[in-house]
């Protein structure tokens, strides 16, 4: 899965993280402005999610999402 500048964020949600559990992989979009996010990120389940730079906080651990 591959999404560049994803459109149609009328939010202001700083970052948008997608989980595929068909593909076992995640994708972190960020850097929303005007309603496209700008950079995106993606891995293989197993990876941590580095969430701190967010409002969230925290690191996600990706190694017993469940996967296809």
């Amino acid at each position: 899965m591959r999404i560049v500048g994803l459109r149609g964020c009328t939010h202001r949600a700083s970052a948008y993280l997608i989980v595929d559990p068909y593909t076992a992989e995640w994708q972190l979009h960020t850097l929303s402005k005007d309603g496209v996010y700008h950079a995106v990120v993606g891995f293989p389940f197993g990876e941590e999610i580095d969430l701190t730079g967010t409002p969230v906080g925290l690191v996600l651990r990706t190694d017993e999402f469940p996967g296809d």
